[in-house]
């Protein structure tokens, strides 16, 4: 079946009542009881490693409350902006949690309220598959965060990548979420092989890949899952952590020889360019 990679409602809502229950910061004393967002169902890291405490402070959550769980990834760019999928920006998000290690709660890192989202003017779904995934957040007040640079380059087939999150950490909608940072190693496919390597998985029934794609992945058990959506793809260009693409959708998570799908940040420099400020 297709996955967005984004949490599903029911766990969202039993999560964020945890998190209601167990929070102490001041913060959240405002936040109104918050009901559940539309149903997500997006990808985690599978397989991979915990991201060291302190390393890749640019990695953000999508988040109803300032408290509550974060249902998308997403990547600091700027100050005041946030870039994540345009399939995880409804009317229901309010916060962005920036350099935090949890998926929940404000143990650390800074809660910001978002002041305006910004989605692709082409960003569209096709059969519940997103494509011109891409969307920034305003926020109201700048980060402290170093941000992370975006790179318009296109990635040679082959070049090893690195994607982070808190998704899922096994297949399947009842999987649990991680509750810490999590990153997996992924190879970048050449887009022609990726198609059918879709289309072989699904028998046919997903949509194409298009130009404004990229895939990485496909080695058994390790890749993004539910709750992934959003976050960046990033390589290595001369030594520091670059963005090339965001976690868009994917067949099913962690199969062999199936990569996972993101939105091409190459095609879409006109759409981001403004708002690296």
């Amino acid at each position: 079946m297709l996955h967005k990679l984004y949490i599903s409602t029911l766990l969202l809502a039993a999560l964020d009542v945890a998190a209601h229950t167990g929070c102490t910061s001041s913060e959240n004393a405002t936040d109104a009881t918050p009901t559940p967002p539309r149903g997500h169902g997006q990808p985690e890291i599978i397989g991979g490693s915990t991201v060291p405490r302190g390393d890749d402070l640019f990695m953000a959550g999508v988040r109803k409350s300032s408290w509550g769980l974060s249902i998308c990834g997403a990547a600091l760019i700027a100050p005041t902006y946030v870039l994540t999928a345009g399939h995880c920006v409804d009317d229901s998000i309010n916060y962005v949690a920036v350099g935090t290690r949890y998926n929940i709660g404000g143990l650390d890192g800074e809660r910001i309220r978002i002041k305006r989202k910004i989605m692709h003017p082409e960003y569209v779904e096709l059969f519940d598959t997103p494509f011109n995934d891409w969307a920034i957040l305003e926020l109201e007040t700048p980060s402290t965060i170093k941000p992370i640079r975006v790179s318009f380059d296109d990635s040679p087939v082959g070049t090893v990548g690195t994607v982070r999150g808190w998704g899922r950490i096994m297949n399947g909608v009842l999987g649990p979420p991680s509750l810490v940072l999590k990153q997996v190693d992924v190879k970048i496919w050449d887009n022609d092989k990726c198609n059918a390597a879709i289309q072989a998985a699904s028998k046919g029934t997903y949509p194409h890949i298009r130009s404004s794609n990229v895939c990485a992945g496909g080695v058994q058990g390790e890749d993004v899952c539910q709750g992934d959506s959003g976050g960046p793809l990033t390589i290595t260009q001369n030594g520091e952590d670059v963005v090339v693409g965001v976690v868009s959708w994917g067949y099913e998570c962690g199969l062999a020889n199936t990569p996972g799908v993101y939105a091409r940040l190459s095609a879409a420099k006109a759409f981001i360019s403004p708002f690296l400020v």
